[in-house]
């Protein structure tokens, strides 16, 4: 399922996030790390991991890097995180329960 693919990134120089953040990066490397992370994919090792969990890898780069983090972003925007219902307090339960153990082990131990 798209939930669960692995989104691998290679942006180009131009019109990334990346050249705004590292202006001085230049094109040749970020060309290079793309093209080292598409050899990486194609590896046995890589794709017989991939297989193993299920996971379709997906490579985007530019314009189309852009528009699957628009829509992923969009698809994120819905999303409300929820508190968790509270525990019970585990710790008194735990010490009453002792605490009746005690009891009952020091009534079996008196005399009749």
């Amino acid at each position: 399922t798209d939930f669960f693919k692995i989104l691998l990134i290679a942006e180009t120089a131009s019109k990334s996030p990346a050249a705004e953040a590292f202006p001085n990066t230049p094109s040749d490397r970020v060309a290079y790390l793309e093209k080292l992370l598409r050899q990486v994919m194609e590896t046995s090792t890589v794709q017989a991991r991939l297989a193993q969990l299920h996971v379709e890898p997906e490579f985007h780069v530019g314009d189309d890097l852009q528009a699957v983090i628009q829509e992923r972003s969009r698809d994120l925007e819905g999303l409300q995180l929820e508190k968790p219902a509270a525990l019970p307090p585990v710790h008194w339960l735990v010490l009453g329960f002792v605490g009746l153990c005690s009891v009952w082990v020091w009534r079996e131990g008196k005399p009749v």
